[in-house]
């Protein structure tokens, strides 16, 4: 059985949770370099509805009042996520998964590797996993950045079930159908793929100065440089 999460990591039970259930559980983690992972991760919780500072920066700037409880946007599921001087502390998750679980039960992947090659990236996992490589060698990118071209739109696809149901069920009723796949077609509407995030150099400075410790602490760990 295979399980994914990009939050397992950054929980302080879930791994613990895991090995209860399956002690001889493996582990794959894929990290990135914390300044561009910062920046994604902003804008996948703004169109998930669980930021509301559109402003990178500003955003960054909250993380002590958020840490406190303050700020916390209202419907956040998660106000955790929203700490970004915390959840790149890559070094301090990994050394407390290195806590918990043997070494060679874990594999430590970059998505720097991955885009650099992503057929041996993806060969070196199925080889930990003990699975046959299936030979494939198309990869196409999956998941790509995008923002919701209204947040209101946004909110009746994530959160508004209620909305979703009362606009759906008369349709449905009158065609005989079961699944219209209405929403589905919405969001790609209100979908807009976007390119990289462009921060300042000052930014990208701030937060590779806040994690420089803790990156020498990953690369402590792994016996590499963490990031290129």
């Amino acid at each position: 059985m295979l399980e994914a999460s990009v939050w397992y990591l950054y929980s302080e039970d879930a791994i613990a949770s895991i090995l209860r259930v399956r002690p001889d559980a493996r582990f794959v983690v894929m990290l990135r370099d914390p300044v561009r992972m910062l920046a994604s991760l902003h804008r996948q919780l703004l169109r998930a509805l669980d930021e509301d500072e559109p402003d990178f920066e500003r955003a960054w700037n909250l993380s002590d009042r958020r840490a406190r409880g303050e700020c916390i946007p209202p419907g956040c599921r998660a106000p955790k996520t929203l700490i970004y001087t915390r959840t790149a502390a890559f070094g301090e998750m990994i050394e407390r998964l290195f806590s918990q679980v043997p070494r060679d039960q874990c594999l430590v992947l970059f998505q720097e590797d991955m885009q650099a090659d992503t057929g041996a990236v993806y060969r070196q996992t199925l080889d930990f996993l003990g699975l046959e490589d299936d030979g494939r060698q198309n990869f196409p990118r999956i998941n790509e950045a995008s923002r919701s071209r209204s947040r209101a739109v946004q909110y009746v696809i994530a959160r508004g079930k209620p909305v979703r149901e009362a606009v759906s069920r008369p349709i449905k009723r009158l065609l005989g159908c079961e699944s219209l796949g209405v929403m589905k077609k919405v969001n790609d509407l209100n979908t807009a793929k976007i390119g990289p995030v462009g921060l300042s150099s000052q930014m990208v400075d701030t937060v590779a100065d806040h994690y420089a410790a803790d990156g020498r602490r990953l690369k402590e760990l792994l016996g590499r440089t963490a990031f290129a």
